[in-house]
Parts: C-alpha cells; structure tokens; sequence
C-alpha cells in the first residue's frame, strides 16, 4: 500500500481475490487511503479523524487529503484559526447579557441573532447557531469559518470571529447599523427614496457577482432574501449569512430558506426544488440565487410585503403587470410602489423591473447571470437586451462540491519545509526577483506534490517583527479575487525568517510574452482580455475589497497569466491596507520603479491609489506600443512623454496610429483601440486628481460607451496634443 512517503497500491495481491475484480474503484481507493492513513501514518497526530474518514468514505472529502505527510503537521488544525479572533462562550454570553431578549435582532434558518458589546465598546451581531446534528466535528467547522472569513467584499457583512466549544457554535460578525431591508420595505414609517432603492439593489448585485464569479471559488449564496441584506448608516447594503448554508448538509425538508415562512417560501426558485415522492429534493446553480433577488428587486419596486394578509405572493401579483405573452409590458400605475409618488428615475425605473422580470420569470437557462444584472443596474447593458439572455453554458444540475468550496485557508509553513520544497533556494529554482526579495519556484510534499511560487523576503530590508509581519499577512489575506495571484501561507518564526507562498502560475509574465519571447506576439484581442483582467483586480483592491488596498508595484512582470492565459496581479504583498477614510500615507522607503511610478511621487512622496492607476496607464501603453516603458526614445527618455503627443493626435485629430502602434500586431480593432488610447491618456494625466478611478476605466474597456462619451467621461476633449 506504501512506498517512501507516499501511497502505492498493489491491488492485484492485496485485494480480495474472491470479489474478482468486480468493485467500485474509487471507493476502493477511498478505503485503501482510509486504512493506510490509519495504521500506516508516522505519528499518531497525522492518523485522520473518525469524522474525515467518515466523510471520505461517503465521498464527501478526497481521499488524498487523509494522507499526511510528516512535516507537513504545521499546516494543520493548530495554525488554522490564527486569522479570525476566537472567543469563549462565556465571554459571548457576557456581550449579550447572556442572550437576553432584549439584544435579539433576529431569527433566521441556522440561529438567532444578539447585539453583543465587546470590550472597548466595540459592538458586533453574535449569531448563535442552532444545535445540528449534522456529524460535523470541531475540526470541520473551524475549517468552514476560516474559510469564509477569507471572502471580502465592501457588500458582504465581514466576519470577525467565532465560538467552538463543546456543542456550542456562535458567528462574531460586524455590526451594521440600520437594520434590514424587511424592517424598511415593512415599517410603514420609513419610505425608502428611489435613489436609495436603486443603491441598495447594485450593491447587493454587486456583492452577488462577486460570490459566484471573481472568487477563486464560486459561492452560491443559498439564503438571498430581505432580512439578510443589512444596511449600514449610509444605506450601503451588505449580504449575510454568505457562507452559512456549507455548515449544515443539504436535507430533503424544503430547505433552510423555508422555516421562517408559512406555505410556499416565495424566494426558493421553483424550478430548482423538484418534488420526489412526496419530499423536495434541491438542485442548486447561482441561477437559484438570481431568482431570489430578482424576488428582492420585486419588493424594491412595488414595496409590498411577499406575502399579503391574504397570503398572495409578490411573484404571483406582479407577473401579469410586467409579463404579457413572451415580452415584457409594464403596468406602472399597480406595479410601482405609491409612496414613491412618481419620484423615480423613469429610465432607472424601467431597468430594475426588466431586471427583476428576467430573473424570476425567465426558466434558469435563460436568467441573466448577476454580472449582466450590475451591468444593467449601471446602464451598461439595455434592458431588452437583458431579457433576450441565454446562457448556453448552463445545465440545471444537483449540487457540485466543488463549486461550494470556499478559498483556501492560510497556511503556516516550517522554514525548513519550504527551504527543501524549494531546493534549498538555488539558482535552478529561482523565478524572479521583486525589490530586494527572490521568488523561487517550490513542490510542496504530499500525495498531490503541489507547486507553489515561494518568496522569500530580506529581512535586513523588512526588519519586520514577528507580530507585525502576521498583522500585514493577514491584510493581505483579505485579498480574493480571480484576477489577483492567491495568497496560501507563510512561514513567520523566531530565527527572523519571512517567506511567502503564492499558487504557482504556470504561464509567465506580461513581460516575457510582449517582451522576451523571443519575438512572439500576443495577438490584439487577447491583449484587450489582458488589459481588462488585470484592471477588474485592480479596481477589487481599490474599490470592491470592504478597504482600499494599493498595488504599488503594477508593471509587467508583475502580471502573471495561468494556463488558461487569465491574468492574474502579483506581488500585491508590497501592497498597504488603509481605512476607508485615509486618502494616502507617506512612506519614505518606497522605492521607485522606473519608468512605471507616477511623476508626482517625486515631489511629495505620498502613496495614493493615483500612483497605481498610473501604472496602469503604463501596461496600456505597453499592450498598444509593444515596447518597454524605458529605452530609447526619441526625444524625451521615458516612454508616456515620447507616447503621449502621438497618442493625443491620433485620437483628437484622427492622426494615423503607425507610428507608436506595435508593428507585430497584424490587425486590431480600431474602435478598441481608440478606447484603450483614451484610457492611457486619461491614466498617465499629470494631474492625479483628473486621473480616473479603475471602475471608470474598466467601464471604458469593455466598451459600455461610445468613443464620444468615452472622451467626454474621461475628460479628454480639453487636453491638447502633447499634454
């Protein structure tokens, strides 16, 4: 069954030979692995859980994860719950006065919520989950709230920290402070303004968007109704309870969703819950969530309750004041809620009912998907447009683990784990170097040999204690997004090492391709897919990660590209964490890379998100042109001041584009084209208070305006050539 460090099976002496041969060969793996890590394990500390092996042998866990290979231990359970604060029952009991009826906020599907005060008068919702007797153990659960705590997004309610004792299992969240969405749409009192309506439903699709494409993982959601859509004191609204529905198995009762209403639960999409012998058996996909907030969107528009004292569903009331036949044909006398009194934008009005009218009454293949549904909100996309939808890579299936796992956790490593996983640091293995630091390519032991792109940090340059290294580490953690290279672990110990390691990602850099290979091109639309993956991570860490978040070290080798050719932004490590409120922090040591650092910081050697922004208008410059941001130029000895009167030119006065456009490509599209040359103007602005944010800029790529508005959104009409 074993060979060195690792599983090899003989299955041919092993094997009941009186089964011949006629067996599951997974599941007889499954029971190979679960005995080998039982009785062959080094060390009674790495033999797996009855819970794990249970799993396992019910295929819930791959069977690999049960082999453990000594030395690996200190990526196990102890190191887990470093990130989220953990808290004892007592102390928990203590912020809420021991549960009192009088801090209960709520009730939902998994708890019952208490407004807690933590010493230092900090308040936080405590959800306290009911007992399940789901087979989970301690292990399992602390997994499942690490992982969560890993998603952050400025629309998602931010997990703090938890209690796992005994049976007890309690959710420290942030405290938001204005309620829910039900306690608005219900009280009679307070009239929500269409302004606010509208904020309140981009947000939420925004946070939405975020759970099922720009995680590493896709998160189905689950629970979307108006009691879990909190609002902060500015009516910002943020999704709660993301990540609950993985902590309990899926049941064949209604589901969760259903226990607080009576009758049919009017946010459970009905094609997904199909009836077997008498018993609903769920089939999930994000498109289940797309339904339940187009049911919001539904309670937004009209302000009625979902269920009436007559007990008639909101969904059911409105279907024959927006759907006539095969189209949509609004009634917005019955349809639109009367304390509005007409204040409403008309055409944003329109927008929200095609989006709540797709969503619900279109059959899931044909739902738009919660991207399309920002896009529209943002009057990116036409309302008909969104409601001709078809989504043809979507199969109404049962659920998919893989699609409901969370991110990976954060791993501690040992030093000297990670020195031999990289070859002791030699030169073979070396990647690349970043500041005063080596990157090195690393296999980190284990049956799936996994790669990993280790850094190595100075610590002479860092000087870093311990304890302010793990702070930093856990700011960079918050950062989860597709477009931006994932942080896995650390090593942090006594001897003043500082190393982290990153998923490895196979394909090079944007330096290497546009530069380097050896005279290869990258043809035009790839490079437009370059420059908007690297700019939707971007405008993650500035203005989607609940803080701002700068890069400050955007160039070219910096962006990675996987298999599949999706950049990814590295080194974000050098990146400092702000409050919302700060604008910029002065930080002597920053080190100016040439060619892509912004003019500005010369003078008053302030970090803002200006200077990455900059940066960027450089990657552009660099996909347009082909050529490196620093050379030799005619003229002026950088490439934005050589680049910049042509650029201008050519797109103000229609001048040709031969002279700066990169002589590889063969053909482009000349309308992209121009817009990429209006972002790079705009971007490498003298001034950085005219330069835009990433989110304008991303809007401009994706091509969401024509080449006039773009000029005009970008203020580019009063620029002259050469400024």
């Amino acid at each position: 069954m074993t060979k060195g460090d690792s599983i090899n099976v003989n299955y041919k002496n092993l094997v009941d030979s009186t089964l011949k041969e006629d067996y599951d060969q997974i599941e007889m793996l499954s029971i190979i692995y679960c005995a080998a890590a039982s009785l062959y394990s080094p060390s009674s500390k790495l033999r797996p859980t009855m819970g794990q092996i249970v799993r396992t042998l019910e295929g819930k866990m791959p069977h690999k994860e049960l082999w453990v290979v000594e030395g690996t231990q200190s990526a196990s359970n102890d190191d887990i719950a470093y990130k989220l604060k953990t808290y004892t029952y007592s102390e928990l009991a203590h912020a809420t006065k021991s549960f009192t009826q009088g801090r209960q906020l709520g009730n939902g599907g998994f708890g019952s919520v208490y407004r807690g005060s933590l010493p230092r008068g900090k308040d936080v919702a405590i959800k306290k989950l009911y007992h399940q007797d789901s087979g989970q153990d301690q292990e399992e659960f602390e997994k499942e709230v690490n992982a969560v705590g890993n998603v952050h997004h400025g629309n998602l309610v931010k997990l703090v920290g938890y209690c796992n004792e005994n049976s007890d299992r309690l959710l420290v969240l942030e405290f938001v402070t204005n309620k829910s969405l039900r306690d608005h749409l219900n009280d009679g009192r307070s009239n929500l303004k269409w302004s606010v309506r509208m904020k309140i439903a981009k947000g939420c699709a925004k946070g939405l968007a975020y759970l099922h494409e720009e995680c590493n993982s896709k998160i189905i959601h689950r629970d979307i109704k108006a009691e879990n859509i909190l609002l902060d004191e500015n009516y910002k609204p943020k999704i709660a309870d993301f990540g609950l529905a993985k902590f309990f198995p899926i049941t064949n009762s209604v589901t969760h969703i259903s226990s607080h209403w009576k009758g049919t639960n009017v946010y459970a999409d009905p094609e997904n819950y199909n009836t077997q012998q008498g018993e609903s058996i769920q089939q999930l996909s994000d498109k289940s969530d797309v339904y339940s907030f187009g049911v919001v969107l539904l309670e937004l528009i009209s302000g009625r309750k979902i269920n009436d004292e007559h007990q008639v569903d909101i969904v059911k009331w409105a279907k024959p004041l927006m759907i006539k036949g095969d189209s949509v044909e609004i009634n917005y006398s019955s349809l639109v809620d009367s304390t509005l009194k007409g204040h409403y934008d008309e055409k944003e009005m329109e927008i929200m009912i095609y989006c709540a009218a797709a969503s619900v009454y279109r059959p899931a293949k044909l739902r738009p998907r919660m991207k399309q549904i920002v896009e529209a909100l943002e009057g990116k996309m036409s309302p008909s447009e969104l409601w001709a939808v078809q989504d043809v890579k979507f199969i109404s299936r049962k659920p998919n683990e893989l699609e409901l796992q969370r991110p990976s956790l954060l791993e501690k490593f040992d030093f000297d784990l990670l020195a031999e996983a990289a070859g002791h640091f030699s030169g073979e293995r070396r990647l690349r170097r970043h500041g005063s630091c080596e990157v090195y390519e690393g296999e980190l032991p284990g049956s799936d040999q996994r790669k990993v792109a280790i850094k190595k940090l100075d610590y002479m340059s860092f000087k870093q204690n311990k304890e302010e290294f793990e702070k930093e580490i856990m700011a960079i953690s918050n950062v989860n997004h597709r477009n931006i290279v994932n942080l896995i672990g650390y090593c942090s110990d006594e001897e003043d090492n500082r190393l982290l390691v990153f998923e490895f990602v196979a394909n090079n850099s944007l330096k290497f391709h546009l530069h380097e290979n050896g005279g290869s091109t990258i043809d035009w639309t790839r490079r437009m897919e370059i420059a908007k993956g690297a700019a939707r991570g971007l405008k993650y860490m500035h203005e989607d990660s609940g803080h701002k978040i700068l890069h400050l070290y955007v160039k070219s080798d910096n962006i990675l590209f996987d298999d599949k050719f999706i950049p990814k932004l590295a080194e974000f490590g050098s990146a400092k964490i702000f409050p919302d409120s700060l604008t910029h922090l002065s930080i002597s040591k920053f080190k100016q890379n040439s060619g892509y650092m912004a003019p500005e910081y010369q003078s008053t050697i302030k970090l803002t998100d200006k200077l990455d922004i900059y940066s960027f208008g450089v990657i552009l410059l660099e996909l347009i042109t082909g050529k490196q941001p620093f050379g030799h130029f005619s003229g002026p000895n950088d490439m934005v001041n050589w680049a910049k009167p042509l650029l201008s030119q050519s797109l103000l006065e229609g001048k040709d584009k031969l002279d700066f456009v990169d002589e590889k490509l063969q053909e482009y599209n000349t309308e992209q084209m121009d817009r990429m040359i209006a972002c790079v103007l705009a971007c490498v602005d003298d001034d950085p208070q005219r330069r835009p944010r990433m989110s304008q800029i991303l809007d401009v790529l994706e091509g969401n305006k024509s080449l006039k508005e773009t000029i005009k959104f970008l203020n580019l009409n009063q620029m002259k050539s050469g400024n």
